[in-house]
């Protein structure tokens, strides 16, 4: 294929592919707590949410999908209808065992919506002290439970009593930081409570894809209240342009991803966005200008976890990590737990000693490293051997090695692929804000900086390499066990091309790294560290094939499995817009096979050179 054939292919793609994008540009992920839900007939049993504000759920503790009848008000089992849609089984869960066909963590099929401006991927500084507005809203039918201290105390006090983990969002900051970031309230301090215009079912009324109807409009409201108080917004734009950086909403009440009654579908769901981009929904009137700046990057969360408590800063410093730039660590299409409870990014938002969401856990080593708070240690074939290298814990130390080179060191973003396939490795111990651990050990992350999200559990832009290989994660089975890590329960001292699990590239490819002689688990650790010298990882030279998969109607055709088989064996799974690809190749023949439950099997063969980069669109006929 030529070059200019190349290109003008590209182009017909970008016309014709319809963008999958949902409401919220970032939301935080359903607590994994267990409720206990009751049928009409009095049986109770357990079950959790799934999901997070773009689409959302029930399923039982062994994770069956479960939809509530609205004629009887029985929970059943879901199951797919002719056209794909999740509707009721006859059986039930009070029944006792799901029925032969009823498949686990079923989900419903992705929704198409318009594309719109997402929300910025970056605007609070990753260094020095950030300040952060935070205002306080409470609806016109409500009355909140706690104060414009408390919140100062929780969210910016130095280890305070209200805090029942570790302590506050500042102290979490500052620890996983290493003291290069801090964050404060700045000079005007948590406002006092202000009051909407409206009633709480009205801001969170669900639209029919269940996101909330009237967020922002709540948002934009608070700002102005605020601002009429006299909150000084201009004190608030960390990097000087022109727009406050980020505003924190706290609204009365709980959230939605926290709730323990399906029915209570009215609360808010906690997220990051911007006004701009809930404005094209018709959500508000857009940015406000107020001090001579601009609000329109916004974070929501709730005042309490439940009746009883005081929400805890789990959430809280959840979304924040996502106004420094930072993907969802979890399968944000729900079909696996992602990185599950090692990582605040994923579900160690809800990490605890005492009460969901106040021990939230470390950000991963890859985190950390995407922010500059640290520097890896790097290993590559020259560096010959580190034998048993000291390996100190990362919740006091920035201690963390990189196998494999990185030439553009962190290149990421959320709008488009970098380039860059190594590990990290770090030592996790139970302390500080890591107590709420599953356990303890030597983490190691297989980091693959050409994809964007952790949505294909084949393919992940970061993913654990669970000591016990039995890929628990990436079956949703559970968050994080104590035989994640290394040794771990299996005692699982070696990490190379030939263990299980293996440090084999994606494409199939020797990477060559060693990890070795791994050490008992403690606040020092030690291992044999070594890179190959007949290895790559192929980050300066890369042979690919990719491509596109679409229907008749060139719609893209999501999560299609897509083999390559040549000199490699290799699997993937095609993304929300049709798209997949395979790179670091040898140079050979492959055959590429294409399939899709509703669509016939396509096949084809191509010869590839070394350097050659392969695109194809594909076009499944339906059967």
């Amino acid at each position: 294929m030529n070059k200019t054939t190349r290109v003008m292919m590209i182009l017909s793609l970008l016309v014709l592919v319809i963008v999958v994008f949902n409401r919220e540009g970032f939301c935080i992920m359903a607590s994994p707590q267990l409720h206990e839900l009751a049928q009409p007939n009095g049986i109770k049993f357990f079950a959790r949410q799934w999901g997070d504000e773009r689409a959302h759920g029930w399923e039982t503790e062994d994770r069956y999908t479960i939809i509530k009848n609205e004629h009887t008000n029985y929970w059943h089992y879901a199951r797919y209808n002719e056209q794909g849609k999740l509707v009721c089984a006859e059986s039930r869960p009070d029944q006792g065992i799901p029925p032969s066909g009823i498949s686990k963590m079923s989900r419903p099929l992705p929704k198409k919506a318009s594309k719109i401006k997402k929300a910025p991927s970056k605007v609070v500084p990753g260094s020095g002290t950030a300040k952060i507005p935070v205002i306080l809203i409470n609806y016109s039918d409500t009355t909140p439970t706690n104060t414009s201290s408390e919140f100062e105390q929780l969210l910016f006090g130095n280890n305070p009593f209200i805090a029942t983990g570790p302590g506050s969002m500042k102290d979490y900051y500052e620890e996983i930081s290493y003291g290069i970031f801090s964050v404060s309230s700045g000079p005007s301090g948590v406002s006092e409570w202000v009051t909407a215009s409206n009633t709480h079912d009205y801001y969170g009324q669900n639209d029919s894809a269940g996101n909330d109807l009237h967020a922002a409009e709540l948002v934009r409201e608070a700002v102005v209240a605020a601002d009429a108080a006299g909150f000084d917004f201009s004190q608030y734009d960390n990097d000087g342009d022109g727009k406050v950086d980020v505003v924190m909403i706290v609204h009365q009440g709980k959230g939605e991803e926290v709730s323990i009654n399906p029915s209570d579908t009215d609360d808010i769901w906690s997220h990051r966005w911007d006004l701009t981009s809930a404005a094209s929904f018709g959500d508000g009137e857009g940015p406000v200008s107020a001090d001579g700046v601009v609000v329109d990057d916004y974070i929501i969360q709730p005042e309490r976890y439940d009746s009883r408590s005081m929400i805890t800063i789990g959430v809280f410093a959840h979304e924040f990590g996502h106004a420094l730039g930072l993907p969802d660590l979890y399968d944000t299409d729900y079909t696996s737990s992602g990185v599950g409870e090692w990582c605040i990014m994923a579900a160690g938002s809800y990490n605890l000693t005492d009460k969901s969401g106040d021990t939230p856990a470390h950000m991963s080593a890859w985190c950390k490293y995407f922010l500059n708070w640290i520097s890896p240690t790097e290993v590559i074939a020259s560096t010959g051997t580190l034998a048993s290298e000291d390996i100190m814990q990362a919740e006091t130390s920035p201690d963390v090695y990189r196998l494999l080179e990185n030439p553009n060191d962190v290149d990421w973003n959320d709008d488009r692929p970098g380039k860059g396939e190594y590990f990290l490795i770090e030592n996790r111990q139970k302390i500080g804000f890591d107590e709420g651990l599953p356990s303890s050990g030597l983490l190691i992350w297989h980091i693959d900086e050409s994809v964007l999200d952790n949505d294909n559990e084949l393919h992940k832009l970061v993913d654990l390499e669970e000591a016990d290989s039995l890929n628990e994660l990436d079956r949703s089975y559970n968050y994080g066990d104590s035989d994640d890590p290394f040794p771990g329960g299996t005692n699982k001292t070696q990490f190379t091309d030939t263990t299980n699990p293996s440090s084999r590239l994606y494409n199939g490819n020797s990477s060559g790294v060693k990890v070795e002689n791994i050490s008992t688990s403690g606040s020092t650790m030690y291992a044999d560290l070594s890179v190959d010298n007949s290895s790559s990882n192929g980050n300066t030279e890369n042979t690919m094939i990719s491509g596109y998969v679409y229907d008749s109607d060139k719609e893209p055709v999501e999560k299609a499995k897509v083999k390559c088989r040549g000199e490699s064996r290799i699997n993937d799974e095609t993304d929300e817009d049709g798209y997949f690809e395979f790179g670091n190749l040898q140079e050979g023949i492959y055959k590429i096979t294409v399939k899709k439950k509703g669509y016939k099997r396509h096949k084809e063969t191509l010869a590839i050179e070394e350097g050659d980069e392969e695109k194809l669109e594909i076009v499944l006929e339906e059967k």
